[in-house]
């Protein structure tokens, strides 16, 4: 989970002009910490969800310039013990 040193490094191997396209899952605010550290949370992959803005501000000081959303949806949950 070190996107920090994933984006530089794609930045740097990146020819120029290249687009990477990345998929995770995104949080539309941060995650408290008793959530985070919430197992069941962390295997449903909620918990470790990145704060969009954060993951805005980590692209670009990787130094992608422009980074944006292309596509976004919302997830549902399929698991009674979290509901």
């Amino acid at each position: 989970p070190d996107k920090d040193s994933v984006l530089k490094e794609v930045f740097r191997v990146l020819k120029p002009g290249g687009e990477l396209y990345f998929s995770d899952v995104y949080a539309s605010r941060r995650v408290p910490r008793a959530l985070v550290e919430d197992p069941v949370l962390f295997g449903e992959c909620l918990s470790g969800a990145l704060y969009w803005n954060d993951f805005l501000g980590k692209a670009k000081a990787a130094g992608f310039g422009d980074p944006r959303l292309v596509k976004d949806s919302p997830i549902t949950i399929q698991n009674k013990e979290i509901e």
